[in-house]
């Protein structure tokens, strides 16, 4: 949705009166792509999301895709903006709100467990070169 349209909708709500029915549904559409978009980039990667694998993926067709967006550039950057907002709500702030030290640690491991796997592999592979240094540095001090 371009900001002209976006504008309206603030207007309308901040004059006491609801956004026009239209408008939230373009929102919940909008908001739906996103959602797609950002679950079909954790396969495929930013650089491989497209207005037309977008559309494929939703069922869409591709100029109802574009008109939410207007080129794969944006698409790609509300994915990018959507993910730090999830980031920043589903790890940042509950690990900022535990005590510090291991508490952080233990939200961020519990986080990326049960996002996917691939945070699953990014944490096997912390784990993995956390024991090696522990190895070496146990190895270097018995010399």
């Amino acid at each position: 949705m371009n900001s002209l349209a976006t504008d309206s909708v603030d207007v309308a709500a901040a004059e006491g009166g609801a956004p026009p029915r239209a408008l939230m549904k373009g929102r919940q559409t909008r908001a739906a792509i996103v959602d797609a978009a950002l679950a079909l980039a954790s396969h495929i990667g930013i650089e491989g999301l497209s207005i037309g694998a977008l559309a494929e993926a939703t069922g869409m067709s591709k100029s109802g895709v574009f008109a939410h967006f207007g080129s794969r550039e944006e698409l790609q950057i509300s994915v990018v903006r959507e993910y730090h907002a999830r980031f920043e709500e589903e790890v940042f702030r509950p690990a900022m709100s535990e005590a510090r030290g291991l508490p952080h640690v233990e939200i961020e491991i519990r986080q990326d467990l049960v996002s996917d796997d691939a945070g699953q592999a990014r944490w096997a592979r912390r784990i993995a070169r956390a024991l090696q240094d522990a190895e070496q540095a146990f190895l270097g001090s018995a010399a």
